[in-house]
């Protein structure tokens, strides 16, 4: 049966079946069922932006082209007709969810508004570059302000200890292992840490000073305030977050051109002086702590550069 033939109730009411995606139309576009009448559905959140008509009006100009087919019995345009049905990005985020599952990914998805990202949470988020393209040039500006301020809040880092059984079992979660001596997991709000980890040792992480010799001349390197008297755990979790935000501040290609090289770099303790000197290059990510645990609040740690000062 066809929508010609189906009642306007339920057509409007009746349970809305997605089947499947058009994935070569420029609008979001699936297919589906009402019952036994294949439909096809265009979700208004799917719609494109044009720059020659106001945004959301795609599917009123569409029933308004309906409409006046049949008024003028041309009979040329399909029976359309608007009614509530599931939204583009929660059908997405269904694709997203399969896709992750057929290729072993571990992933959490979440739907969150653009424009105030700071509902998400500090999760271990990503978000596509390509989103600020979307927004109207209007928009833009909004976009890229919410981005920084979420992007710039404030996160914890914990160093825990972990050996035998304790060691073993954290391996199964979301992170990357070094030399079997190291993990680092997958960043999540601090309410939802795993128990795994949540049970692990803090104490117990200092190491013998030792000394490295000159940092690498072709990678980046992070410099540590001694002055500080950080414990081991604590400078850790200091150049982890360096580090992050050393590939945030750089650009794509600099950013790729270190993933090629597994992310190298080096890590050296210098002088109070010296670590001042560091932080006043061009370009120095310089990473400030709330002062949870062991130091000030607002002491500066480290200092991430691109290359070591020569």
């Amino acid at each position: 049966m066809s929508a010609a033939d189906v009642p306007a109730g339920e057509l409007v009411a009746g349970e809305l079946t997605l089947t499947g995606r058009i994935t070569t139309a420029s609008n979001a576009t699936f297919l589906g069922a009402i019952g036994d009448t294949p439909v096809v559905y265009k979700p208004v959140a799917g719609e494109a932006p044009l720059w020659d008509f106001p945004a959301g009006t795609l599917a009123r100009r569409e029933v308004a082209a309906h409409l006046v087919s049949e008024a003028l019995g041309w009979e040329i345009v399909p029976r359309t007709w608007l009614r509530d049905g599931p939204f583009a990005s929660e059908i997405e985020l269904r694709e997203l969810v399969d896709m992750a599952e057929q290729r072993g990914v571990v992933a959490r998805f979440a739907v969150g508004d653009a424009l105030h990202p700071e509902g998400l949470g500090p999760v271990d988020t990503v978000l596509d570059s390509a989103l600020f393209h979307i927004f109207a040039p209007v928009d833009r500006p909004a976009y890229a302000a919410a981005l920084a301020q979420w992007y710039g809040h404030r996160i914890r880092k914990i160093a825990r200890r972990a050996r035998n059984k304790a060691w073993r079992d954290v391996q199964s979660l979301p992170g990357v292992t070094v030399a079997d001596r190291a993990r680092a997991f997958a960043p999540s709000a601090v309410a939802e840490v795993d128990p795994l980890i949540a049970k692990l040792q803090i104490g117990h992480t200092d190491l013998a000073y030792d000394e490295p010799g000159a940092p690498l001349s072709d990678a980046p390197v992070i410099y540590v305030d001694r002055s500080l008297d950080m414990s081991a755990g604590k400078v850790a979790a200091q150049v982890g977050h360096g580090s992050m935000m050393l590939a945030a501040a750089m650009s794509v290609d600099e950013a790729r051109d270190w993933a090629e090289t597994d992310f190298r770099l080096s890590v050296r303790e210098v002088s109070a002086t010296d670590f001042r000197t560091a932080c006043a290059q061009d370009g120095a990510v310089v990473i400030v702590d709330a002062g949870f645990t062991e130091i000030a609040p607002d002491s500066a740690t480290v200092c991430a550069l691109r290359r070591p000062i020569a």
